[in-house]
């Protein structure tokens, strides 16, 4: 498993890299490859499973409304609370 710390992080929805347009994520307390998350991929990923929780690790994402979405009011474009961006 060695070879596994030279790969590039990605994101575990989209399986892409992090770009300085669209970095990866970490907001949750999940471990190893499956941290890492677009905001894009996370947001649609809520949108479809109507959860407010990490399904692995359980934790509660935080979102603060800073845009508002016509089309999914309860979901918010900009995070408030992440742990930590790579």
């Amino acid at each position: 498993f060695l070879f596994l710390s030279l790969l590039a992080d990605i994101c575990r929805v989209c399986r892409s890299e992090g770009t300085p347009e669209k970095p990866l994520y970490h907001p949750c307390v999940c471990t190893g490859s499956i941290k890492f998350i677009h905001q894009e991929c996370l947001v649609q990923w809520l949108k479809h499973s109507r959860k407010e929780y990490c399904e692995l690790c359980k934790h509660r994402f935080a979102f603060t409304p800073s845009k508002y979405v016509l089309l999914a009011p309860i979901f918010f474009q900009n995070f408030s609370h992440i742990v930590s961006m790579r």
